[in-house]
């Protein structure tokens, strides 16, 4: 359905607060608070109404949001702060059972040390002594370790092992990076190897590449010019960038 230009648009404080359409094409409405915030934003289709608004506390911060389908509460998100201002909680309804997650944090900095989740699950983490870096995570139920993992760094944080322990068994993987830390190459799980070709701005390849074709590809004659769909792009950057303002 190609979407027809509007035939209404209501502004009221340089804020959209209506959008309609010449065609069948649902209206939408918004609101917003005495900040300018964004408090309310209704849609019809057909013969429902679907509402989403949104909770904020007394300092601006969203405190979750309630989406309604015609007068009826679908989905209800809840979001609490901590005395320092980070997020200690967040949760959902599950019918009628709230289900929270709960965070604590490491003293002195905003990372996050452990969660608590409905479940009865909780995930730890810890990290490197002088960088800001995730070196383990544990998943427990109460005393229990269901799932462990360590990661270990070069000097540049970039990853280069990491162990996974579950169920009695223990995977190690690991990575490698070339001088401009894009991947080169990766054992995952111990059973599969990837290596990744890069390409330079002149359209040559870079690195080490394992060639694998697969068995439904014909094998071709290396005096077959390849097609266009088989020739590789040079590197995918933009080179225009056009803004659209109404």
């Amino acid at each position: 359905m190609r979407m027809s230009k509007y035939s209404s648009c209501l502004i009221h404080r340089n804020f959209l607060v209506g959008i309609s359409y010449s065609d069948a094409t649902p209206g939408q409405s918004f609101a917003y608070n005495p900040y300018g915030e964004l408090e309310t934003d209704n849609l019809r289709v057909g013969n429902h109404t679907h509402l989403i608004t949104e909770k904020k506390d007394a300092f601006g911060r969203s405190t979750g949001y309630i989406y309604a389908r015609s007068g009826a509460a679908q989905h209800t998100v809840s979001i609490g702060y901590g005395e320092d201002g980070r997020i200690a909680t967040a949760g959902f309804l599950q019918g009628s059972a709230p289900q929270t997650f709960t965070w604590q944090y490491m003293e002195g900095s905003g990372l996050p040390s452990v969660m608590a989740m409905p479940n009865g699950m909780t995930l730890e983490w810890g990290y490197e002594e002088k960088r800001d870096l995730v070196a383990t995570m544990v998943y427990k139920r109460g005393a229990t370790r269901v799932v462990e993992r360590e990661y270990a760094y070069d000097s540049l944080a970039r990853p280069v092992t990491r162990r996974t322990a579950r169920q009695g068994n223990t995977v190690n993987d690991s990575f490698a990076c070339n001088s401009r830390s894009e991947l080169t190459a990766a054992a995952v799980s111990a059973r599969h190897t990837a290596t990744v070709t890069t390409t330079s701005a002149t359209g040559k390849p870079r690195g080490k590449t394992r060639k694998k074709r697969p068995l439904t590809q014909p094998a071709r004659s290396t005096n077959t010019p390849p097609s266009s769909a088989e020739k590789k792009p040079s590197l995918n950057r933009f080179t225009t960038r056009t803004a659209i303002r109404h």
